[in-house]
């Protein structure tokens, strides 16, 4: 009997797509696809570190520059999608921060919208309604049923 081995498949050869200076040693690096993979696993893995807070703590400690960074994400929709997830985490480590009181609202408050997707759909949403309402603040009034749990509001609801 003649055993079958295995079908081994080469890996291509990487696609270099870009090359920049890396500030750290002023010299010119080339990154392939390979390499943006590579990016991808890793700031994913990172992002999962309790002192991850900023993507440009992820690449700026590489030598990698942030206009590079925002090149590759337009090429790679590998990164693209791994920036996506560390952003997500990121932001539940300082939403996280802020409830437990290790962390600044205020601090956090400003850019969260681009960590979370999520809280930035809900403050465009409240914006939105500030701009067809002229107010700046938004009350969202849930109608209650009329009971005698709450006589006050029973009252008020009988009136109109």
């Amino acid at each position: 009997m003649s055993e079958k081995k295995p079908e081994i498949k080469k890996r291509r050869p990487p696609q270099w797509l870009d090359s920049y200076i890396d500030p750290l040693s002023m010299k010119e690096v080339a990154i392939s696809d390979y390499g943006l993979e590579k990016l991808a696993s890793e700031i994913v893995k990172w992002a999962n570190t309790k002192d991850a807070f900023t993507i440009t703590q992820f690449f700026l400690p590489k030598g990698i520059p942030p206009k590079a960074w925002y090149r590759w994400l337009d090429k790679s929709e590998v990164l693209r999608d791994a920036q996506d997830v560390a952003k997500e985490l990121i932001a539940i480590r300082r939403e996280m921060g802020v409830a437990n009181g290790k962390l600044r609202s205020d601090m956090i408050k400003p850019v969260h919208g681009y960590y979370s997707k999520v809280w930035k759909d809900e403050h465009d949403r409240i914006s939105k309604i500030n701009d067809i309402t002229g107010n700046d603040k938004v009350v969202i009034i849930e109608v209650s049923p009329s009971s005698d749990v709450v006589p006050v509001l029973k009252q008020v609801l009988k009136k109109d």
